[in-house]
């Protein structure tokens, strides 16, 4: 439900943009698709508390893939994006049938500023808000029936164990263009200050979880459609006077 306000939200946002852009024909915009590369910078904790029950660790990198896009007013910008994980990490317990299975995402705003932009290359520093988090998945492997209908009386024991996490970010978003397509890179870092746990299904707080890593890096690399305004040959307003 918060990720569907989430995205709404930016919706309504892109749209007022657009809005604009018909108004005053001075803006511009893009939207671009990506893949995600994340390095945590301190998972110790996490894995320390699998460790203790036979568990192997994460590894500090998370692969994902996501998009975004924003619009621009007389340089500034505003937009949003977002990504979650391109499949779903696993640790083993060796001395048990047990397994954990973790997936996360996140999503949120920017704002920035096109302090370089020609008809090839732009760039936009850019500072926001994500808000985002994951799931952890513990499985017990063995069955509880070998009876279909066993099974679905009685499934066994899969207990999921979300987190949220509070962010802000700063980041450098870059493109190279070819017309109004063009290669699209972004880097920057996230500041987690806050995250909360949680039992799925359940009420309150998970007590005694781990910390969960405050800073980590990223790259994002894709795919960018649009205009930076100035690139154009014609803004909206000046193609309608062109129209009459």
């Amino acid at each position: 439900m918060k990720r569907i306000i989430t995205l709404t939200a930016m919706f309504a946002i892109l749209i007022t943009g657009m809005l604009y852009a018909e108004k005053t024909g001075n803006t511009g915009g893009f939207g671009y698709s990506t893949g995600v590369i994340i390095w945590n910078s301190n998972v110790s904790a996490l894995n320390k508390a699998l460790s203790s029950q036979g568990y192997s660790g994460f590894d500090q990198f998370d692969y994902s893939y996501g998009g975004g896009g924003g619009f621009l007013m007389n340089n500034f910008y505003i937009g949003g994006w977002g990504f979650g994980s391109i499949y779903q990490l696993q640790v083993d317990n060796p001395t048990s049938s047990n397994y954990i299975k973790k997936d996360s995402g996140a999503g949120g705003f920017d704002l920035g500023y096109l302090a370089f932009n020609t008809r090839n290359f732009f760039v936009i520093p850019t500072a926001g808000f994500l808000w985002g988090g994951g799931v952890l998945s513990v499985f017990n492997a063995l069955p509880t029936s070998t009876q279909f209908s066993g099974l679905l009386a009685d499934p066994g024991n899969i207990t999921q164990i979300s987190y949220d996490n509070y962010s802000l970010s700063v980041s450098l978003q870059t493109g190279i263009k070819f017309g109004y397509m063009g290669l699209y890179i972004r880097s920057g870092y996230i500041f987690t200050p806050i995250t909360t746990w949680s039992i799925k299904g359940y009420s309150g707080n998970l007590t005694g979880a781990p910390s969960m890593s405050e800073h980590s890096v990223f790259v994002a690399v894709g795919a960018v459609f649009g205009s930076m305004g100035n690139d154009r040959k014609y803004n909206f307003k000046e193609v309608r006077e062109k129209i009459k």
